[in-house]
């Protein structure tokens, strides 16, 4: 996450970005609907999150984008940062053996 950026430094602590901030949705919200390529796996993570979490559909997102390895290590690197589960299950990783 610290080559990607994900965070910044703030009198000496560590600042995650977070998917909650109304402007950081507006922003991603403007990247993905002007340009494709101008989204980041980050943007992905938390746009999906926030849908999520909103209750709304994310299975059109998906199906648009590529769920990679690199969103995969992503969601799993934000749960160990952040404590929010969430992220492992927007990916429907959530899954442990005694739900099988």
């Amino acid at each position: 996450m610290k080559n990607m950026r994900l965070y910044r430094m703030g009198g000496g602590e560590l600042i995650l970005g977070t998917w909650d901030g109304e402007k950081r949705m507006a922003s991603i919200q403007e990247r993905i609907n002007s340009d494709e390529k101008a989204r980041n796996v980050l943007d992905s993570a938390q746009f999906i999150h926030y849908r999520y979490d909103q209750g709304k559909s994310t299975q059109d997102h998906f199906a648009k984008w590529d769920v990679d390895d690199e969103l995969r290590e992503l969601c799993e690197g934000l749960v160990d940062a952040t404590g929010d589960d969430t992220y492992r299950r927007i990916l429907g990783t959530d899954s442990t053996l005694e739900d099988f």
